[in-house]
């Protein structure tokens, strides 16, 4: 139960530049027990750890002696940390202050004083706990949270440095992190671009002009506000049981299994909404296969199929430019492109070959959000202006990552004000609150950008082609991608 720190420890130890006495560990979430367990194992090696708001190190501090840490233990504790709730099924996190086991672990009779040390540092057994103002994730992008670790380690092991806690420089990596991402979805639109003008994929633009359903403003944005909430409605009640299903050689990734089959649930439920639609209103107002960006069956397969060929070579041009780019820099720097906890890793043969699952069931997702996209965003329409173009990729993004945002806003909003998780579903084994339901806000910080990539590629490449598989194709390899490459396997 180290998650592979005991064995990094221990090649560490194995290197002349390290000082052999003098290590400290930092460990995030579960990684605070991992650490613990690493430092258990090498205690004359470790001086100071730091579980960074770990529920399962709680756990630990009720089951080991105070006694049998030989070195300092620094916890952060942070005032709105969902998952330290869930382990301790405490209301409030300041509620651990005055805990028994908490008590008995520093060494007193009285309630803990967040920043006050219990024992000494010289002695290795000091005890501190830090309650900053964050969650769970937002430990790791939170001034006063990585201000309290870096005050602690230098307490524990001192450096000398002049320079103070609040001297922290990572959010100008964060900036240009987000910047990267940016500048990848610059590259590959501009890419794409590039590609359809010349020989080999201009036969992909359609050049008939296209027509367009006629709606009013009012069903348009009453339609976008139900392709927001879909995803929102669903997230729990539908993914939480998506989570029982086991991982299999073809689906063997269980946080990416849940993701697919939920996509192709929503897609489901929208295609069935839009059928629905199309028959009421959609084909009285002009809807039809190429008002919804469908090209007639010549143009869409071509001579012996070589226009889905096209669309196929287009997609994994684009998508392979862009892994070269992200498998580069992680080669020559050890940097990915992320914002937050999402990142797009660099991809490996090996889990390349498991991309065949989640491609398909991608692709059909994507398939129903362009078409649905295609209508309501009003891509069809060739607007001029800059701000009739700023809306048609807003209205998309809407659509593709609206929902996934807005609730994403409220769970935080909400949590930061309460200091509880707004949404906290029970299921199966915990009635009073699924530790997955926590997982699935969490993971929305992921989902956001991913969508929102794939919202963009798909709208610029409509536009430009009027051809509905072309961005299709690419949003679906996109994601599959991400998925493979971001997810653990559990087969």
């Amino acid at each position: 139960m180290d998650g592979g720190a005991t064995v990094s420890l221990e090649q560490l130890l194995t290197y002349a530049f390290v000082d052999q006495n003098n290590i400290g560990l930092i460990g995030h979430s579960m990684g605070g027990t991992y650490i613990a367990n690493a430092a258990l194992a090498h205690p004359n090696n470790v001086k100071a750890i730091m579980p960074w708001g770990s529920g399962s190190f709680l756990d630990m501090m009720k089951k080991h002696k105070s006694e049998e840490f030989t070195f300092n233990v620094g916890y952060i504790n942070a005032k709105s940390d969902e998952m330290v709730l869930f382990a301790t099924h405490l209301k409030d996190t300041t509620q651990i202050l005055t805990q028994d086991f908490l008590k008995s672990f520093f060494g007193t009779s009285e309630d803990i004083v967040p920043g006050k040390v219990y024992g000494a540092y010289a002695s290795k057994n000091a005890r501190v706990i830090y309650t900053p103002s964050t969650s769970h994730i937002g430990n790791i992008i939170s001034s006063e949270s990585i201000g309290d670790l870096l005050a602690y380690f230098e307490a524990a092991i001192p450096t000398g440095t002049s320079l103070t806690p609040t001297d922290q420089i990572w959010r100008w990596k964060e900036f240009f992190s987000i910047l990267g991402i940016i500048s990848l979805l610059c590259f590959a639109i501009s890419l794409g671009f590039v590609l359809l003008d010349g020989k080999g994929f201009s036969s992909l633009i359609v050049k008939d002009t296209k027509p367009s359903v006629k709606m009013s403003k009012m069903i348009r944005w009453i339609g976008i506000a139900i392709l927001i909430v879909i995803p929102m409605l669903t997230l729990y009640k539908i993914g939480l049981p998506l989570t029982t299903i086991k991982a299999s050689k073809f689906f063997p990734m269980n946080w990416g299994n849940y993701f697919a089959w939920l996509s192709a649930i929503n897609a489901c439920i929208i295609c069935g909404l839009f059928i629905l639609w199309h028959f009421t209103y959609g084909k009285k107002h002009g809807g039809n296969w190429q008002s919804y960006g469908f090209p007639s069956r010549e143009i869409a397969i071509g001579k012996k199929g070589k226009q889905i060929g096209k669309v196929i070579g287009f997609g994994i041009a684009v998508i392979f430019a862009i892994y070269v780019i992200v498998n580069i820099c992680y080669a020559l720097f050890n940097v990915d492109f992320r914002i937050w906890i999402g990142a797009l890793k660099p991809i490996s043969s090996t889990r390349l070959t498991y991309i065949w699952g989640y491609l398909l069931m991608f692709y059909f997702s994507f398939g129903v959000l362009n078409m649905v996209s295609i209508s309501f965003a009003d891509l069809s329409t060739d607007n001029k202006t800059k701000g009739e173009v700023a809306k048609q990729y807003l209205r998309g993004w809407l659509i593709a990552a609206g929902g996934f945002t807005l609730i994403l806003a409220i769970y935080y909003i909400g949590l930061g004000m309460k200091h509880y998780p707004p949404f906290f579903y029970g299921y199966g084994p915990f009635p009073n609150g699924h530790p997955n339901s926590l997982v699935f806000s969490m993971k929305q910080v992921v989902n956001v950008p991913l969508f929102t990539f794939a919202s963009f590629t798909n709208t610029a490449f409509y536009r430009k082609t009027k051809n509905i598989y072309v961005g299709w194709f690419v949003a679906a390899l996109f994601v599959a991608m991400a998925t493979v490459t971001g997810n653990a396997f559990t087969y």
